[in-house]
């Protein structure tokens, strides 16, 4: 299993390239993310050992990072949303500042940045533009954004109110609401095979799916995790195969279709899992990380 350590830094995000197959990118904190500055880090595997193939340095922390082609949207703990080119990491291409408080999730797809902040926004970017296209108030601190990957105008945005809430762009107006938890709802995730389906992990320690066509009651509940629930990831490549991540310091693999409890249960970290991944280049192949300043790139048997 290749592995990799991040001295006296701490790991909140790891995501493969979607164009290069042995690239993936890390973000990485000072002092867990309370105080200090944030890193940009490219990885590169090769002959089961993964080098650093480039780095950059920030003034504050990252908490979260996503891909387009071979430019990078990080998620800023100053309040910025920061635009890299992994091939000339000396400056950021791009350096938004218009959340009033840290932005802990961005997702980029073909054309728009997303990005959510503990101010209770979430807001939409351009790279044409030099300011947000729009500004959209969530009621409470932002957690996890996603874009929908089969319908382009749909995001998910999962609060710290317990609630999962869901926009339309075309008709600029929020077009879902569901109460998911008592406490928060820590991250969301679309399916990749069937556009009603949605993810959601909590603070209350469970995994749930919600089909938008009837989103009254959930798809299913999976338990298993004995804390938190920090992030869900959905498979590229099978329909009812999901990984998720806790703060019990378990990299879980769930098939909702098959059992309520994980069919594969994996601790190779010694503090808090933060950042997971599926690669889509190889079938079964996945990334986590966590605040003990490790990477770890692996097949699980059950995905084997």
């Amino acid at each position: 299993m290749p592995s990799f350590l991040t001295p006296n830094l701490h790991c909140f995000a790891v995501k493969f390239s979607p164009t290069l197959p042995t690239t993936l990118a890390i973000a990485a904190c000072e002092n867990f993310g309370f105080s200090g500055g944030g890193v940009l880090m490219i990885l590169d595997l090769f002959e089961d050992q993964l080098k650093v193939k480039g780095h950059s340095r920030c003034q504050n922390g990252v908490f979260d990072l996503s891909w387009n082609d071979n430019m990078i949207a990080l998620a800023g703990g100053d309040g910025s949303v920061q635009i890299q080119n992994i091939t000339l990491l000396d400056k950021p291409v791009v350096l938004y500042k218009e959340h009033a408080l840290e932005v802990l999730s961005v997702d980029w797809n073909q054309h728009f940045i997303l990005s959510g902040s503990w101010d209770c926004t979430v807001k939409i970017w351009d790279l044409q533009r030099q300011t947000s296209l729009s500004t959209t108030c969530t009621f409470s601190p932002v957690h996890s954004v996603a874009w929908s990957p089969m319908l382009p105008n749909i995001f998910s945005c999962a609060g710290a109110d317990g609630k999962l809430r869901l926009w339309d762009t075309t008709m600029a107006r929020m077009v879902s609401e569901l109460h998911i938890c008592s406490g928060d709802v820590l991250t969301c995730a679309w399916s990749n095979h069937d556009s009603n389906i949605i993810i959601t992990g909590g603070s209350d320690c469970t995994i749930k799916g919600w089909d938008m066509r009837n989103s009254h009651t959930c798809l299913f509940e999976l338990k298993g995790c004995e804390y938190p629930v920090k992030k869900v990831q959905c498979s590229p490549h099978r329909r009812s195969t999901l990984a998720s991540v806790s703060y019990d310091l378990s990299t879980c693999i769930w098939d909702w279709q098959v059992s309520t409890n994980p069919i594969e249960i994996i601790k190779h970290h010694s503090e808090f899992v933060y950042g997971l991944d599926f690669s889509r280049h190889h079938p079964g192949q996945l990334s986590d990380c966590g605040w003990d300043s490790l990477v770890h790139v692996f097949n699980p048997k059950s995905l084997r």
